[in-house]
């Protein structure tokens, strides 16, 4: 599966979501299972701009019960609640992981991520309330790491199916998050030049506004 697929609703919908976030400079990075790397590379999941930082710096790992961190051979170390690791470590709500300078903090989840994506129980509206998040937190670890045209379009695919999904009624995004996907659109929109990134823009921004007019009428 290539980056794009992995970035689609369809595709987030069989992901299992694990009960902590990283939360790193006011954004929040749900921990999906398998492995999130952490350093200053412009394709690690949570990018970290800190010179003391190497470029794949440490990861964790999330099993589907037991989310753990372990260092990737970085040169300053990995440190949890001030500890340097020497190998992986269980993390638990309300640690903190210090690579450099930079501190990050283990929160739990919000309630509306809780699911098991793909089960009976999963709620269509808590799928993109993920997905959303997911966009957020990758426009801003490629804003910090210049990598822009490296995930646009990957973001372009995934926001774009999210509009039709609002358009069409078949995810209904809340107001909150259709006010989040527009200015995300207006961010990404503005990352390329030329008619089809204007048109992207014009079609999805129309998409989102079919749904949420379907909706007041």
């Amino acid at each position: 599966m290539n980056r794009a697929q992995a970035l689609r609703p369809n595709a987030v919908r069989f992901i299992v979501m694990g009960a902590l976030w990283i939360k790193f400079r006011g954004t929040r990075f749900p921990l999906a299972r398998g492995e999130t790397t952490i350093g200053r590379g412009p394709f690690c999941s949570i990018v970290v701009g800190d010179a003391l930082v190497s470029r794949e710096h440490a990861a964790i790992h999330f099993d589907g019960e037991t989310t753990e961190i372990r260092d990737l051979g970085s040169s300053n170390g990995t440190y949890v609640n001030d500890r340097k690791i020497a190998s992986p470590q269980t993390l638990q709500i309300g640690d903190t992981i210090q690579l450099g300078a930079d501190l990050l903090e283990v929160l739990p989840a919000e309630q509306s991520s809780r699911f098991r994506a793909g089960g009976d129980g999963a709620d269509a509206t808590d799928v993109h309330a993920i997905t959303v998040e997911l966009a957020e937190a990758m426009i801003v670890s490629a804003v910090e790491s210049g990598s822009e045209a490296a995930v646009a379009q990957s973001l372009r695919e995934c926001i774009e199916e999210l509009a039709e999904g609002h358009a069409t009624r078949k995810a209904v995004l809340t107001r909150s998050q259709v006010v989040r996907l527009t200015a995300a659109i207006e961010r990404v929109g503005g990352w390329g030049e030329g008619a089809s990134t204007d048109a992207w823009r014009t079609s999805a921004l129309a998409a989102l506004h079919r749904g949420s007019v379907a909706l007041d009428g």
